[in-house]
């Protein structure tokens, strides 16, 4: 396709249905696009984009901000991690922004829901993994019974 030129659109193109992981579902990640901006509050801040997928073949986009702030240390160490680019001891992180792009690990996801009646749903990561780590125990919500 160019810029200047008539877009063909064939009769049987449809719009593939969007996937939405669950709450609280452990998946795979791999970072597909990144760039360095900056937050509303004027702070550094890493935009992600990367497509979440499972074992069983499911897969879709999510979109991530880092931003650089004292606040989020926490998030930033939690994503260092999770990519391999620091130990979940460490004290100091040294990020290597050049390695971030292509970054693969685990992460916990979460549904948001949007739009006019919230009835758009997207998913975003709750919690970035560490590498190896015991997958977490999903919790049900408890039963309620009328007697």
């Amino acid at each position: 396709m160019n810029w200047n030129e008539p877009i063909s659109v064939p009769e049987e193109t449809e719009r593939k249905p969007f996937f939405v992981f669950d709450d609280g579902d452990e998946v795979n990640f791999e970072i597909i696009g990144f760039e360095k901006a900056v937050s509303s509050n004027n702070n550094p801040m890493a935009k992600l984009e990367l497509m979440l997928s499972d074992d069983e073949g499911h897969s879709c986009k999510a979109f991530e901000n880092l931003v650089l702030c004292e606040k989020m240390a926490w998030r930033l160490k939690e994503f260092m991690v999770a990519i391999g680019q620091a130990e979940p001891t460490a004290k100091l992180l040294n990020p290597n922004w050049l390695k971030v792009f292509g970054s693969t690990g685990k992460c916990k996801v979460e549904v948001e829901a949007y739009g006019a009646n919230k009835e758009k749903r997207i998913n975003k990561v709750a919690k970035w993994l560490a590498p190896g780590a015991a997958p977490e125990a999903k919790t049900e919500p408890e039963a309620k019974f009328d007697f």
